[in-house]
């Protein structure tokens, strides 16, 4: 079977056959600056290293476009245009697969635009909900989905899928996914593990007015108590009732 990337080199022969006829006529234009980006890309295979390295020439030959329109509504660079941005897609299409951090940052970090439209957003998210699922997803991957079942982006919203992408994502070094346990936990008027995932939040839930506010509502005892429990890694809940871990 091929892969996604084998496949869209095998698409992108017909264009790589023009733009080396670009290249015989007209070295150096905008066509063949681009054409060769997303070639090397192709060379290169799908990563981090890859996408930028297309991207920024893509962008700078935009850029160029906005200033001076010479060479940007022809034919050929209309072709050539499309294949880089088919292959840019690809690239983001195979992180989000595997649910690699670089893809998720490019595919939600920012506003959409021509390669990062709503409907590319929308199938890197459901991407990555399936990595999500798989029993050794990246970190990256379940911080995302966690993100996503907690608001309903892209999915339905389950708070209870939310919290066990997010404790799973923690327990896999993602430290930042204790904030938005912190976070669930508040909205919940759950004091003691509001104040169970703020301590390991570290910065900026462990500021001392954060912690003292989530002191200020438990019971004599409890945060010295939750202090102990939170040094437990397995511990990925406390009973309220009891004061005692409740789930691992």
């Amino acid at each position: 079977m091929f892969k996604a990337s084998s496949a869209r080199a095998l698409c992108g022969m017909v264009v790589i056959g023009l733009s080396l006829g670009l290249s015989a006529c007209s070295h150096g234009t905008k066509s063949e600056r681009l054409a060769q980006a997303v070639r090397e890309s192709i060379a290169s295979g799908s990563s981090k290293t890859a996408y930028e390295g297309l991207r920024r020439q893509f962008d700078r030959i935009e850029g160029e476009c906005d200033r001076l329109l010479s060479g940007c509504h022809s034919p050929e660079f209309g072709v050539v245009k499309k294949w880089a941005v088919k292959e840019l897609r690809g690239m983001l299409f195979d992180g989000a697969r595997s649910g690699e951090s670089w893809a998720i940052e490019r595919l939600f970090g920012s506003s959409p635009d021509e390669v990062v439209t709503a409907s590319v957003r929308r199938k890197g998210a459901q991407l990555i909900l399936a990595a999500a699922k798989r029993e050794g997803a990246p970190a990256a991957a379940l911080v995302q989905a966690g993100l996503m079942y907690k608001v309903g982006y892209y999915t339905e919203q389950d708070l209870g899928y939310a919290k066990a992408n997010l404790q799973r994502a923690w327990q896999k070094g993602a430290i930042r996914a204790a904030a938005t346990l912190a976070e669930l936990a508040r909205q919940e008027s759950d004091s003691v593990n509001a104040y169970l995932w703020a301590i390991r939040c570290g910065s900026p839930c462990s500021t001392s007015e954060r912690l003292s506010a989530h002191e200020a509502e438990l019971k004599p005892g409890q945060a010295h108590q939750i202090r102990r429990i939170a040094r437990d890694t397995s511990v990925l809940a406390i009973a309220v009732a009891t004061g005692e871990p409740a789930v691992k």
